[in-house]
């Protein structure tokens, strides 16, 4: 799917993981297995345009390194040390010198990056596209 139609499914996928994260911590317990499967969607949001931008060769996208920077930033830092403290409640987990907390705060922003660089290679790659056919 070499076309702008890609970034609209990342932002599907991503919007809809808001949602979905919501819900988990409503209905599972405890939550600290809520947060593992929630940690597990947030991986899939880099490895979802990862896996499509190197299947379109098109590694220069602004949502591809976004992707590898959530993941490696965020998204498995979480996850991982999530696991080896599984036994301590996330407010008192340490990234570093950030707090649990904190280091959420900030994967959030993260978050954000990741859905506008969709946005932006999107309007972009349409742009591409729509002057392509005119021209």
């Amino acid at each position: 799917m070499n076309t702008p139609n890609r970034y609209l499914v990342y932002l599907l996928y991503f919007l809809l993981t808001i949602p979905a994260v919501v819900i988990l911590f409503k209905f599972i317990e405890p939550r600290k297995v809520a947060s593992i499967f929630a940690a597990t969607l947030f991986i899939t949001c880099s490895l979802l345009p990862i896996w499509g931008e190197i299947k379109n060769k098109t590694k220069t996208t602004f949502v591809f390194w976004a992707a590898i920077g959530f993941l490696v930033l965020f998204s498995a830092p979480m996850i991982i040390v999530r696991l080896v403290n599984y036994d301590l409640d996330f407010s008192s987990i340490n990234f570093g010198p950030i707090t649990g907390p904190e280091f959420h705060k900030y994967s959030n922003y993260g978050f954000i990056i990741l859905l506008t660089s969709t946005i932006v290679d999107y309007v972009q790659t349409r742009r591409s596209t729509t002057a392509t056919h005119k021209g």
